[in-house]
Formats: C-alpha cells, structure tokens, sequence
C-alpha cells in the first residue's frame, strides 16, 4: 500500500465512528466491515452476499468456458440465493465442456437449472440493436430501450410514454407486435410496452493521486461545467497497450465530459484529460499520472462516515443478483436487484446498453451528481468486484444536496453500464487488483 493511501486511510478511518449512517441507507461503521448493514432476503448481509458471491463465481465459470466458443448457444443467466444456484439460458445442446462443468458444480452442491432459449444472446443483442438504432415508431412514439427477455426467447421494447400521452394514445394498448417490421426483428417475437424515458444524473470531495473511485469529480460537457463521480482506477500494463508504458486511466460515465477535456477533482486539483470515450456503455477513460484500485464508499461527501474500500477485481452483471452504488453526493446504497441485463436504452438521445437495477426497500440508490459512480457486489470476507457504472436514473425526483439545498433525479431505479463490456475493447485492461 502506498504511502499516500495509508496517509487517507488513516484519515478517513479517524472519523469514521462519528457517524453511523447516512441519508437513504445504513452505512458500516468502518472500512473493515464485511458487507452493508441490515437484513437481505430474511438473511443477514454478510451471509446473503458471501452466498450469493460463491453462487456468482460458479456463473462465472460456466460464462467463461460458454464464451470460448464464437459460436455459443450462452443466452442468459439469472441468479437465486434463495434457490442456491443459477439458471442457464442456453439454445441448443449444451457442449461437452459445460455440459462437465454444470455437472460438477451440482456435485458441489450448486443448483444448477439448464432452460432451454429460443435464441442466444449475440442474436438477441443483434436485433435489439438494430430495432433501438432504426427510425420506427410505434404509435408515433419513439422505442427508447430494446432488449433481451430473461428467458432468451424473446424481446422487449420499450416506447416513450410521454410521447405516447402527447399524442393522447393509450399508454397501455400499444397494438401488436407488427409495428415492428419482419427486416428488424427477422422472426424474433417482440413485447412493447410504454416506458418513461430515463435521464443522465450528471454530481468525495478533495481526491488526489492515486486517484480513487467513488470520488467528486468536476467535468465539462459540452462547454457546461458540471458535477459527476469517478467510477473505478484502471491499469493498462505496457505488454498490452501500444505506447508499450504503463498507463493509468480513471474511468467514469460517457455522458459527463466531451473529449479531450480537463476533468479535476472536487476541490479543483487537475485529475487528467478525457483520451476516450465509449458511448454505447457510457464509459469514459481519464489519462492519469496513478490510478488506484481503491474507491470511496460509505457516506456521501462531507460527511465522516465516508472510507475508502478495494476492489478485488472484474465481474459480472447478472439478473437476480444485487449489487451496491457509491456515488459522490448519496454515498453506498446496496439492495440494487438487477431486473433486466443486455438492454439497449436511448436516454437523452443517444443509445447504451444497460442493466436495471431496482433497489429492494425503495429507498433512493443515486440523483444528480453520482453519475459514473461505480457499481459493485460484495463477496466472501467483505470482498468487492467492480460489475458497472452508473449511467442513468428512472422516474428521478427532488432529494438533499449534501453540498447544500436540494438535488434532481433522484431514485431507487437505476441503469447502469456493464465494465466487463468496456473491458474487452481495452485487451489486458486491470480493474481492481493492480499495483
């Protein structure tokens, strides 16, 4: 550990028994605690995501040996702690590599349901994409998400409902499916269904190298000064990238920057410029001198009961599985079950693909400012993996500003980013477990 993230630690951890919870959720009273606190699923935390972490390291396998093969039958998969397995999704006879990994895992006592899907995720992926990124309209109204259903057998497409209300269509009879031409769905049954539109958050407050996820940051957007949250540190080793050196990058949402701008921390010090920036999972890589695999959680800014945490590294995002938040101006709050993966969303006009995550208890998960927050899961002995970024809120209203006054988009409904997706454009990306 270096001597400037023992020197925050200590910091940080100083007052970190001053204030033991924050607005919208209960906060750990320190950085050594092993999970968020409070009861999940009649479970205690701690149990619920040390089950539900070994549940997921078996999905990851069985994800890994599915992928070897381009030409995969893999459409989806869901997790149940409470079933104390998974579900596969698969088209077609599974090969003999999963077929023997599924069976050992069930030995292990994992319980492992195989379903048969219509379709694989890549063709469910190819259309949803190709119906988002078309010019129909259903009703006269724009389709603003398409994605896979859970089961693999279908798609679901969402129509702006306030498009639909203005031109005094019935919000619930969308007519059928043929709305949707044959040369865009090419056999695959669709689901429509009026859907509000989601917007971009767009806000801890004094960073500084090695830059930390979860923090304050100041953007620019289109010449307009605003505020975000980084999301992860990241590290592309010299065997890797073209410069052959060693590069750090912080990693935030698409929407907050425009190219080639400066972004700084919350207390104005110069983080790095924007080298890139991928729009269809609303990633944005930040050039810095030292990034770290280490992220605020816990309280929001200014508040003491804010620590810094590590990621142990990548995983994945998966339906049924709940996942964490940590942005800048609402702090930690978990409890975010993810409903629907794969879908392709038009939020404010440009396409990304995204996962809902729908906070258990309603309480609010992120508002403006948190932004490119990172999105992670807790595993065994209080081990977290980097899984997405916060992109977008749902049906967003008024909540505090902790920087003062009031704040906008605030909800327990969230679209998030997957990184693992952001992560293959990069070979050799490290998020979480690097020097």
């Amino acid at each position: 550990m270096s001597h400037q993230v023992r020197r925050r630690l200590a910091a940080l951890l100083s007052g970190a028994s001053l204030v033991l919870s924050a607005p919208l959720l209960a906060v750990p009273a320190s950085a050594a605690s092993a999970g968020p606190a409070g009861p999940v699923d009649g479970a205690t935390a701690e149990a619920f995501y040390e089950a539900q972490s070994r549940i997921a390291a078996a999905a990851d396998e069985v994800n890994r040996q599915a992928h070897l093969d381009p030409a995969t039958g893999y459409s989806n998969i869901t997790v149940s702690v409470k079933d104390q397995g998974y579900t596969l999704y698969w088209k077609g006879e599974l090969p003999k590599n999963v077929r023997d990994l599924v069976a050992a895992q069930r030995a292990r006592g994992v319980a492992v349901s195989v379903v048969p899907s219509r379709f694989t995720a890549e063709e469910l992926k190819e259309r949803a994409h190709a119906i988002i990124t078309s010019d129909v309209r259903v009703n006269g109204a724009e389709i603003i998400s398409a994605g896979p259903s859970e089961d693999g057998n279908s798609l679901k497409i969402g129509i702006d409902s306030a498009q639909l209300a203005a031109r005094g269509e019935n919000r619930e009879a969308l007519g059928d499916a043929a709305a949707i031409p044959d040369s865009l769905t090419r056999g695959i049954p669709v689901a429509l269904a009026p859907e509000e539109a989601a917007h971009d958050t767009g806000l801890r407050e004094a960073d500084n190298s090695p830059w930390f996820g979860g923090a304050l940051i100041k953007t620019v957007k289109d010449g307009k000064a605003g505020l975000c949250t980084s999301s992860f540190g990241a590290k592309w080793p010299k065997e890797y990238n073209p410069a052959k050196i060693d590069q750090y990058y912080l990693i935030t949402a698409a929407h907050c920057v425009s190219a080639h701008t400066t972004v700084r921390s919350g207390n104005g010090v110069v983080i790095g410029e924007v080298k890139d920036q991928i729009a269809l999972y609303d990633s944005a890589f930040i050039l810095v001198d030292k990034a770290s695999p280490w992220f605020y959680t816990g309280g929001p800014v200014r508040s003491a009961s804010q620590y810094p945490s590590k990621f142990t590294g990548p995983g994945f995002l998966y339906n049924g599985m709940d996942y964490c938040v940590s942005g800048a101006l609402t702090g930690e709050v978990c409890g975010g079950r993810a409903v629907a993966t794969g879908q392709e969303k038009k939020i404010d006009g440009n396409t990304r693909v995204v996962a809902e995550l729908d906070q258990l208890a309603g309480n609010n998960m992120a508002g403006k400012g948190d932004s490119g927050g990172p999105v992670y899961s807790y595993g065994t002995q209080g081990t977290k993996f980097a899984v997405g970024i916060l992109s977008a809120t749902i049906k967003g209203q008024n909540c505090k500003n902790p920087l003062g006054g009031n704040r906008s988009e605030c909800s327990p409904n969230l679209y998030v980013t997957d990184i693992a997706s952001t992560m293959r454009l990069y070979n050799g990306l490290q998020v979480g477990g690097f020097a």
